[in-house]
């Protein structure tokens, strides 16, 4: 990706992350522990840091969730074959 794209996350009952022409549609799920975030600060000369967010959520892509649905159904449609032909293998002998 060049370094020109900006990338947008979009967050609501839709997730999806946009960058460049091209978007992908992502699944929130609960952390089971929340993180926090700190950015660095020098108030009055002193040292610190600041609590700059929460993480509470993971987000993972759609895409990689529909190929393990379809490799799941494929599986099953072999296995299917695979009876029906032992079936007519045996009903053969």
């Amino acid at each position: 990706m060049p370094s020109s794209c900006v990338l947008v996350l979009l967050i609501g009952s839709d997730q999806t992350l946009h960058y460049g022409n091209k978007s992908q549609k992502l699944i929130s799920t609960p952390e089971s522990v929340t993180h926090e975030l700190y950015r660095p600060s020098n108030h009055d000369g002193v040292d610190g840091l600041i609590l700059t967010g929460v993480v509470s959520h993971k987000l993972e892509a759609r895409k990689a969730e529909e190929v393990m649905a379809g490799a799941d159904a494929a599986l099953l449609a072999l296995q299917s074959n695979l009876a029906a032909i032992d079936k007519e293998k045996q009903s053969k002998k």
